[in-house]
Parts: structure tokens; C-alpha cells; sequence
């Protein structure tokens, strides 16, 4: 089962080569006017360093370029409880909070693409290596919800992701301790009325789903247009970090995992299973999604749960 069309973007960006290594800060360009690229003749150009497992759920660029700096790839969904990627941006001010902005890339500095009109960021990667001129910088980034991550030249990449950027740094303080950076920022998400509030929504959204309804969006209308309901459970995973995929229901205890077993909704047992959830999870009266399977001589689905 392949979810991977569901979010491909199609990108453009205007941006152009600039020799870097005798500026000094002011004369650094900010604007980069070069030939537009789309999603495909970007990636074309691009290497993929990385394949993103279903479990993983790096979410978007931000969530991906953050989690590399904590040092918790792979970790992100048990130790960033977000509601969002834009929850990193804009309610946590991540970048403002922790890092520092310098004139000049080096290796491991956060890269930042950003609108020139609103200044709002629209694109966040990591450098990987350094060239004789900007565009040789060799950038580690991921592309909205795709899978891949890839390795680009800095101004070779899809979108509107905008015609400027700028270089960060971590706050010294947080330098050499990755676990300072972590705790302050967990304390900061468990504060936060916002991201509880968005994630008890996409909870019982989940639950719905789960349960087989094809429930809407109150604002994403990208969300609302998918008709299959497999999709909208595997963007909410995708999407929502602080979303639990052993999610499940207060009164009886029964997971996601075990609603779409008495439906015998193979696709979804599927797609739980490969992100990652707990099989062995029993409901309040001890049955387990297998359990329930077999008693409803779901035989496909006993095989997915064995």
C-alpha cells in the first residue's frame, strides 16, 4: 500500500548563485532570483540520502531539521508531543528561542527559507557540507510530507519556498547540551494550552476515522477533498507528532488498531501495524485487536495481526 502520491508537492523557487567566500556580513545577499524549478526537476537534481520509515513520522522540514539537532530522529513521536510543525515555528518559537543567527553557513547550521513578502519561513533544512560558493552548499532537507529526504544544492529545491535565506546557529547553551535543548522544549510543549487543546481534537478525529467515519476538516481543505479515509488517518499520523498511534477510547479502552479490526478494515490494520502500533494492547475486557479477529472469523486480518 503506497500512501506517497497523497503528498506530493509541486514546488517552485526563484533563486540564484552567489560567490560567498570573500563577503563580508553586509554585502551577504539576502534575494536570490534564479530559474524556477518544479517538485520534479528539483528532486531530478537532488539525491535521496534517506527513506523515512512509516514509524518515524518526521512530520514536515522543520519537525525533520529540529529532531536532527536534538540528536532523536526516529524518536520525534514519544518525545515531541506537538500538535504541529507550525506549532515549532509560530506557538513555540523554536528559532527564536534557541537559536542565533549567523552571516555565513557551516557545516550543521540550520538553513532558513523565507517569503520575502511576509517574511514567513517556508522551508528549513540542514548543511551538510560546504562549498566554494553558496549554491555548492550541500543541504540535507525533506520536503513537505514526502518520505524522502534528499541531499540538494542550496538553491535547487521545489516551490514557492521563497527568495531569501538565512543561517542559524544553536545558543551556545545549548551547544554542546542537546538535553537542555530537549527539556526546555518539552517543558515548553507541556505548557502549552494550544497544543493540548489541537491534540485531544485529532484524537477524537482519529477515533473516528478509525471507527470508519469519514469525518471533515474545520479549516485544511486538503484534508476534507481526500476521500478515502485511509489517507486522512495516515496525514493525521503524519501531521500530528503528538498523536499516539495506540490512541483509544476512554470507556472501553479499545485502540485504533481494534476499531479497524471489527471492521475488517485490512488497509488501515495495515498502516497502523507499519506505524508502529501496540498488537498486544487489550481492551477493558481483555481482548486483543488478534483476539477479536478470530472471533469475527476475520481471516485476513488474523494473518496482518500474527
Amino acid at each position: 500500500m503506497t500512501y506517497k502520491s497523497f503528498f506530493t508537492h509541486t514546488f517552485v523557487i526563484v533563486l540564484t548563485f552567489h560567490s560567498y567566500s570573500n563577503l563580508i556580513s553586509s554585502q551577504l545577499p539576502t534575494t536570490f532570483p534564479l530559474p524556477q524549478y518544479t517538485h520534479e526537476q528539483a528532486l531530478s537534481k537532488a539525491t535521496i540520502v534517506q527513506i523515512e520509515k512509516q514509524e518515524e513520522r518526521f512530520d514536515a522540514c522543520y519537525t525533520y531539521a529540529v529532531t536532527h539537532h536534538l540528536g532523536i530522529i526516529g524518536k520525534a513521536p514519544q518525545l515531541l508531543k506537538i500538535s504541529a510543525s507550525v506549532d515549532l515555528v509560530r506557538g513555540l518559537n523554536v528559532l527564536g528561542n534557541y537559536y542565533q543567527k549567523i552571516d555565513l553557513p557551516y557545516k550543521d547550521s540550520l538553513i532558513v527559507y523565507k517569503n520575502q513578502q511576509n517574511q514567513e519561513p517556508t522551508h528549513f533544512g540542514i548543511v551538510k557540507t560546504i562549498g566554494k560558493t553558496l549554491n555548492e552548499c550541500i543541504i540535507i532537507s525533506k520536503w513537505g510530507l514526502d518520505e524522502s529526504i534528499v541531499a540538494h544544492k542550496l538553491f535547487e529545491i521545489p516551490t514557492t519556498y521563497g527568495t531569501q535565506v538565512s543561517f542559524f546557529t544553536l545558543k551556545p547553551e545549548y551547544q554542546n547540551n542537546r538535553s537542555l535543548f530537549l527539556t526546555n522544549l518539552q517543558t515548553q510543549i507541556s505548557q502549552s494550552a494550544h497544543i493540548k487543546k489541537a491534540i485531544t481534537i485529532t484524537q477524537v478525529m482519529f477515533l473516528n476515522i478509525a471507527n470508519g467515519k469519514n469525518i471533515t476538516h474545520e479549516t485544511n481543505q486538503h484534508f476534507n477533498s481526500q476521500e478515502n479515509i485511509c489517507f486522512k488517518a495516515f496525514y493525521l499520523l503524519k501531521a500530528c507528532m503528538g498523536l499516539s498511534i495506540n490512541t483509544f477510547r476512554a470507556t472501553t479502552k479499545e485502540t485504533v488498531l481494534m476499531l479497524a479490526t471489527k471492521r475488517n478494515d485490512l488497509d488501515m490494520i495495515e498502516l497502523f501495524l507499519l506505524m508502529g502500533a501496540d498488537k498486544n494492547k487489550k481492551d477493558i475486557n481483555g481482548n486483543t485487536a488478534l483476539m477479536i479477529a478470530k472471533k469475527n472469523n476475520f481471516f485476513d486480518a488474523v494473518k496482518l495481526l500474527t
